[in-house]
């Protein structure tokens, strides 16, 4: 959940607020609020006057959201005809929704690509550190033994220095020895595999179904 400033250069005092619902799954122990500055961010932000409240009220209906259909940080950046890209709720690993790609054989991949990664969680994704990237995933009847990128099922981890120079990307095949994995897998990168030689100012990452490759992954 997060808030986002108006398009301006200088606001006055402006209050926010947003109503959640506390998951009765889960065994909540704390919440974490923060003022996050961007790695692009130039300025003066003040916060000021925090306060968490219990609402004294039988139910609400819908708590606030930014998100609607579509998850934050993701886009739906090829969607050719005959894939289809949604904010699926039938499986999901942690909570209650994953990205999921269905589709046949189209004239162009079908991919979900973030939004920049960096801005969100860290100043930079910085040089000289072994990373470790990657997604749990999980398949059903997807095309098996791929014979190229156009018949691949992946992930990628693209880097960025701060001209917006591509670095490198890391690429994670999703694994297509059998059509349907049993359950969730982790898909990531060997050791060693993802070193920056400069900071990464701009990470971006793609889960990408080659025109060629069919079937469903979450």
């Amino acid at each position: 959940m997060n808030f986002v400033f108006p398009s301006v250069t200088s606001f006055d005092w402006t209050p926010y607020s947003f109503d959640f619902v506390v998951p009765s799954t889960a065994d909540a122990k704390a919440v974490e609020i923060r003022l996050h500055v961007y790695a692009s961010f130039v300025g003066t932000v003040y916060f000021d006057d925090l306060s968490v409240e219990k609402l004294d009220v039988p139910e609400i209906a819908t708590s606030g959201s930014f998100e609607g259909s579509m998850p934050s940080y993701w886009n739906k950046a090829k969607e050719p005809a005959g894939a289809t890209l949604t904010w699926a709720t039938d499986q999901a690993r942690s909570l209650t929704h994953s990205l999921k790609i269905t589709k046949n054989a189209t004239t162009d991949s079908a991919m979900w690509q973030s939004d920049n990664m960096v801005d969100y969680w860290s100043p930079r994704h910085y040089k000289n550190i072994d990373m470790l990237v990657g997604a749990w995933i999980k398949t059903s009847g997807v095309n098996t033994n791929p014979a190229n990128d156009d018949a691949r099922w992946m992930i990628t981890y693209s880097f960025y220095d701060s001209t917006g120079a591509l670095m490198g990307t890391t690429k994670l095949p999703i694994d297509q020895s059998v059509a349907t994995s049993p359950s969730w897998f982790a898909d990531t990168n060997d050791i060693g595999a993802t070193i920056l030689e400069k900071d990464s100012w701009k990470t971006i990452i793609q889960v990408i179904g080659g025109k060629n490759a069919t079937g469903t992954i979450w």
